[in-house]
């Protein structure tokens, strides 16, 4: 067994990028840590696909792992989800839900899950005094929480456990097709590593938020890009689209460029996306009130408002905490663009709308340049992480929490490598 020199910058950049969106985000100044941030998203994006071109690294996957080395493997990857969850029960007992740290659970709470259960319209309007406020949650970003709410346990469990089942279904994954154990083992902690560094640099991360719900839904899409299960496939993009508008841009090239090279896959998974939209948004919400998502939108000035003035226990003259927490391009909007609040604000949300229209309109441009020697699959996936770039660079508000998302991409697109080979043994052709 010996390192893959070739791939090594790959797993280098990855751990940077988790490290510098983590504990060490304010190691650098907070407008240089966004554009080093950057860097490193394309860096991986770049050299992802460069490592594509070279034929010679295909080898890797006609080495054998033994069955005795398979099954020890699968046991340490149900041994080490099961310690995850149980360090973290003890976690969230020690971490009781506090609406002064984080208002999102009690939110979920009140107004979707308590509504739902007594009966009422989730998407009613409340009126808080200043303004309207329309409930903006999309159903995959509360519903499931139905779950936990009828049987009675912690939320943040079952956003963790959602999480935890989808780094199972990876792993084994990953293991079926491991040239050696070292590259395996490598591999089945990569998303650990997210979860803990964030855990480490800001409890308030997983100890008073379900993100690591969202973060099951894109890794379970990414995972699933390179011939994966149609069902998972779709019920992965289900669950994005109706969670949170992050690649509903990209989700048009994503089916047209997946319908030129499997017509009769991307039509079973169209079906079902829309039965999935038409069960879990359009009929029991959207048709009662077509206006809720408008409103929904109408309401997050306001609460932009409110967090690009500071926080309550910060001085007057302040930079806004989340604004300079070293984590995207708002600070730059808040120093430099003219004009009121409203006005950086607006700013700031044209600019993420046009960069989130140029990255699917410029893939479906070098989409025949590229995909000649990486392939349709890679193609999606780099795209889908310079989409998500895009997205949370520019996003309005930087909370930490968000960027465990394109985190969980980054190891889609790094696991497709092999740190380590094994050349002992090779399959016969």
């Amino acid at each position: 067994m010996k390192i893959n020199v070739k791939v090594l910058p790959l797993f280098i950049a990855f751990l940077l990028e988790v490290l510098f969106y983590s504990v060490c985000k304010n190691y650098l100044p907070a407008k240089i840590n966004p554009i080093f941030n950057s860097a490193l998203s394309i860096f991986i994006v770049v050299y992802a696909w460069k490592l594509w071109q070279q034929n010679d690294l295909e080898e890797a996957s006609f080495i054998l792992l033994s069955k005795n080395n398979l099954t020890f493997l699968k046991i340490t990857t149900v041994v080490l989800a099961l310690l995850v969850l149980i360090y973290f029960s003890f976690f969230f007992k020690s971490e009781p839900i506090d609406i002064k740290r984080s208002d999102i659970i009690p939110v979920i709470q009140q107004y979707y899950l308590d509504r739902l259960f007594n009966g009422e319209f989730v998407y009613t309007s409340v009126d808080r005094g200043t303004y309207q406020w329309t409930p903006n949650y999309f159903p995959m970003h509360w519903l499931p929480f139905t779950i936990s709410n009828f049987l009675h346990f912690d939320h943040r469990l079952l956003a963790l456990g959602a999480l935890i089942l989808v780094i199972i279904y990876y792993s084994f994954k990953i293991i079926n097709k491991s040239q050696s154990i070292g590259d395996a083992f490598v591999k089945l902690i990569l998303p650990y590593t997210i979860i803990f560094f964030m855990r480490y640099d800001n409890k308030i991360i997983l100890g008073h938020c379900v993100e690591t719900l969202i973060c099951s839904y894109y890794f379970l899409f990414s995972i699933n890009i390179f011939q994966g299960n149609t069902f998972a496939k779709s019920l992965g993009l289900s669950s994005i689209l109706l969670s949170r508008f992050s690649i509903v841009l990209w989700t048009p090239f994503y089916i047209v460029s997946s319908f030129l090279k499997e017509k009769r896959a991307t039509i079973v998974l169209c079906i079902y996306s829309i039965v999935f939209a038409l069960t879990l948004f359009i009929i029991p919400f959207l048709l009662k009130d077509p206006t809720i998502v408008f409103k929904g939108f109408d309401g997050f000035t306001d609460v932009y408002l409110l967090e690009w003035k500071g926080q309550s226990w910060q001085a007057p003259g302040d930079n806004p905490y989340q604004l300079f927490n070293g984590l995207g391009f708002a600070n730059y909007f808040y120093s430099f663009w003219p004009g009121e609040l409203v006005n950086k604000i607006h700013a700031i949300v044209s600019v993420q709308l046009l960069a989130n229209i140029l990255v699917p309109v410029l893939s479906f441009l070098f989409m025949k340049r590229f995909i000649r020697n990486t392939g349709i699959e890679r193609y999606q996936l780099l795209t889908l992480k310079i989409c998500l770039l895009a997205f949370y660079a520019f996003i309005v508000v930087p909370y930490q929490y968000l960027f465990m998302v394109p985190l969980f991409v980054s190891v889609s697109i790094v696991s497709q490598f092999n740190l380590f080979l094994n050349c002992a043994k090779k399959r016969s052709t």
